[in-house]
């Protein structure tokens, strides 16, 4: 369960962070691909303040409460800084013998840097919004700050039609096709930068809402009380931009 010390979106940051580093599986039932409500992030050291990314990995709830459940009886937790690199090697093979493409969910003690795509991969929808030539323009020369004030807008658009149009987006794609667009239209963008701007979306505010896939895997849709004009008010933001 989250400290109450966390945020919520702290929590599922890390979480998430977790889960694209040792893929989601439970260390220790071996359980792949559970439901957001089923995963819960465990310290090693029981720590809840220590945050060190060989500290933190992931459980189910069971497995979880069973951890703590240990301790409270005085006995010895079952997943440790001496057993993990046992079970991270049978978490590799059961993921290598129930997923397709066990390469996609990397198991190792250090953090994956995101994949960046490059300017040859063509993410579909990309056409979605016409290039930007005079924005390009504008902000060639600007800070990463005064540049944000365009990117951002453009980036809200093209998330929400990509959305519209595919019926659901992953975070990763979000981010990494999303990148890929800002900087082929106006030479500017960056997972990293991007993933503030998309978490904005995803709260109370926003109109994208999480939900699970057939598969299990975490994707966002469209909320299905957002705003019939928000498109056009999307639209109306980034047309304002050239009038800068």
């Amino acid at each position: 369960m989250p400290n109450r010390n966390w945020s919520f979106r702290r929590y599922h940051a890390l979480m998430e962070w977790a889960k694209g580093r040792d893929g989601d599986i439970c260390l220790l039932c071996l359980k792949t691909v559970f439901k957001l409500r089923e995963r819960t992030l465990d310290h090693l050291d029981n720590g809840k303040e220590n945050h060190d990314p060989a500290n933190i990995h992931l459980l189910c709830r069971g497995c979880n409460t069973a951890e703590n459940n240990r301790l409270r009886a005085g006995n010895p937790r079952l997943l440790t800084a001496k057993t993990l690199s046992e079970r991270l090697a049978i978490a590799r093979a059961h993921l290598a013998k129930t997923k397709k493409n066990s390469s996609q969910m990397p198991l190792s003690l250090s953090p994956s840097s995101p994949q960046v795509p490059t300017m040859q991969s063509k993410p579909s929808s990309s056409k979605l919004i016409p290039s930007l030539p005079a924005i390009r323009r504008k902000i060639a020369g600007m800070s990463k700050y005064d540049s944000s004030l365009y990117m951002v807008p453009i980036y809200w658009l093209w998330l929400f039609r990509r959305v519209k149009e595919k019926g659901s987006i992953t975070k990763r794609v979000a981010l990494n096709d999303g990148a890929l667009y800002l900087r082929q239209s106006i030479g500017r963008g960056h997972p990293k930068t991007l993933e503030p701007y998309f978490e904005m979306q995803t709260g109370e505010e926003g109109f994208l809402i999480e939900d699970i896939d057939e598969q299990g895997q975490s994707v966002w849709r469209l909320r299905e009380d957002y705003d019939p004009d928000k498109e056009n008010q999307l639209e109306r933001d980034v047309q304002t931009l050239t009038g800068r």
